[in-house]
């Protein structure tokens, strides 16, 4: 997988610098950071030479003369997040139901990392994937978050609901306010919908309770990922 920029890779490599496997930079452009590249002994290459076609990227994106080769990272099955959380007082995961754009995948992710979020759970198909865009919209902070990709949304509500977890849809019909839904100590999960259409009905129908954000009704809605924040916020 390949990230770029500068603040995605250099969060990575004050992570975890072995994560990265390979790095095309320019030299004069980030000469600080190359001597740091060049101290941990990361397989440097010149950023003149990067295939962009080969590697499917257009070269008029902004790559600010960086891009790394790193290790795929650790997408957990819903039992290991589940087991993952175990003793933990009032986990919290987030369930995101088809949000394909990246850009809203990425900020997500970032207020996922910025409230403590035990867990972002997103479906195999018709989502967003763990790509350079989402991780450069997420500013550096996916690394911060448990990810759990799944074949099946409605089977990981079910499975949640069998361990205990409340769940939580954003719907128009919310009537449930905030303030209740921040007052029960239990595991709980937030199921975010597609930026078009919402959360779907199946999964709507398996909520124990459904909120909305209260807004001037003259606005349009919020974009999700802005809704993301605000509902955090409250919540957490």
């Amino acid at each position: 997988m390949f990230i770029y920029g500068k603040n995605p890779i250099k969060d990575l490599f004050d992570k975890d610098f072995k994560l990265i496997k390979k790095i095309w930079i320019d030299k004069k452009r980030h000469q600080s950071f190359f001597n740091d590249l060049k101290n941990k002994g990361i397989e440097i290459n010149d950023f003149k030479v990067f295939n962009f076609r080969k590697n499917g990227f257009s070269s008029h994106e902004n790559f600010q003369g960086i891009i790394a080769l790193i290790e795929e990272p650790k997408i957990y099955s819903l039992k290991e997040l589940i087991e993952l959380n175990i003793g933990k007082e009032s986990p919290k995961f987030l369930i995101l139901d088809q949000i394909e754009d990246p850009q809203n995948f990425g900020a997500i992710l970032r207020n996922a990392a910025a409230f403590d979020i035990d867990g972002v759970i997103y479906p195999s198909r018709n989502s967003a994937k763990l790509n350079s865009t989402v991780m450069k919209a997420s500013a550096g902070n996916w690394m911060r978050v448990n990810l759990c990709e799944t074949n099946s949304l409605n089977q990981v509500v079910d499975t949640l609901k069998k361990n205990y977890y409340w769940i939580i849809s954003t719907s128009l019909e919310g009537k449930t306010s905030f303030e209740e839904i921040k007052n029960i100590n239990q595991p709980k999960a937030i199921i975010l919908g597609n930026e078009g259409k919402g959360v779907r009905k199946t999964l709507n129908e398996k909520s124990d309770f459904k909120i909305k954000i209260n807004m001037n009704q003259e606005v349009e809605s919020l974009n999700v990922a802005s809704a993301s924040a605000i509902i955090l916020h409250y919540l957490f």
